[in-house]
């Protein structure tokens, strides 16, 4: 039931929003909830309140969030859309060296003190991936800088699996059998992220993943 899977996946199959009006409806609804000082996209969210012990709906965002909600948006055609640009900064200044090389950490989300669960400066290998999902339909010298170091980091938590890992993102029975659709993080979702980059397919550790 969550919004942004559901747009990315029918985008994915080919559907465009002026294709049906619910999908239209709906990604408009997105661009009408955007944090306006950092330009991040927030989500509707069930969020826990440790103090009743209950949880409660309410428009937030984890940056994981955020950069599938821009993938949705290029590949919706929008990137012309001011409100598209001023995401795109945001998702952009956010690429940082990590423990594991270029990618993008778990920071908190934004109206709330709570962040994932992982270490403070590891990778997010989702939040990765998401942003791979939509930014091979632009133009490349409009990619951010280094987002292919950014996928490389993605490929190579799966090298380097034996000596290093972001914290609870391992890569055993569950990961290696792909489950579509490819919202969580296994081995079909990180292979459908960066199948749409020539640098990255021809990589080792993309061969090994599709072996």
């Amino acid at each position: 039931d969550y919004l942004p899977n559901q747009l990315w996946l029918l985008l994915d199959w080919g559907v465009k929003p002026k294709d049906d009006s619910r999908m239209k409806n709906a990604i408009e609804k997105i661009l009408n909830h955007q944090d306006e000082e950092t330009g991040q996209f927030l989500a509707y969210s069930r969020t826990f309140d440790r103090k009743t012990k209950t949880k409660f709906p309410m428009w937030t965002s984890a940056l994981c969030d955020h950069n599938l909600i821009i993938s949705v948006l290029l590949l919706a055609g929008l990137k012309e859309d001011k409100r598209v640009q001023k995401g795109i900064k945001r998702l952009n200044d956010l690429l940082t060296n990590t423990t594991q090389g270029k990618g993008w950490k778990c920071v908190p989300w934004l109206y709330q003190k709570r962040r994932g669960p992982g270490r403070v400066n590891d990778v997010c290998p989702m939040i990765v991936a998401d942003a791979l999902r939509g930014y091979w339909v632009i133009d490349q010298n409009e990619w951010p800088y280094g987002l292919m170091e950014a996928g490389e980091t993605l490929l190579n938590c799966w090298m380097n699996r034996a000596e290093d890992k972001p914290y609870m993102f391992g890569h055993g029975k569950n990961f290696r059998l792909p489950r579509a659709p490819f919202f969580w993080y296994n081995v079909g979702t990180i292979l459908d992220a960066v199948r749409h980059y020539p640098e990255l397919i021809k990589t080792q550790p993309f061969r090994e993943l599709l072996s």
